[in-house]
């Protein structure tokens, strides 16, 4: 839809496009789990999740959410 704008109107630059799209997200498919495996982020902070409704103004609180 916006090639056309970009002044793309034959098939060759639009062709050579989506062969661009399809490579950058093959390869953002591989890397992006790759990096995330590989450089995970860490912590010595133990996650503390013991959700409990906050006593009195559960209505306001109800009500924001």
């Amino acid at each position: 839809m916006l090639m056309p704008v970009m002044g793309m109107n034959g098939n060759g630059p639009l062709e050579a496009m989506r062969g661009d799209f399809v490579k950058t997200s093959l390869v953002s498919a591989v890397l992006g789990p790759l990096v995330h495996l590989l450089l995970a982020a860490c912590t010595r902070e133990f996650q503390k999740d013991d959700p409990r409704p906050h006593p009195g103004r559960i209505n306001t609180a109800a009500a924001h959410r």
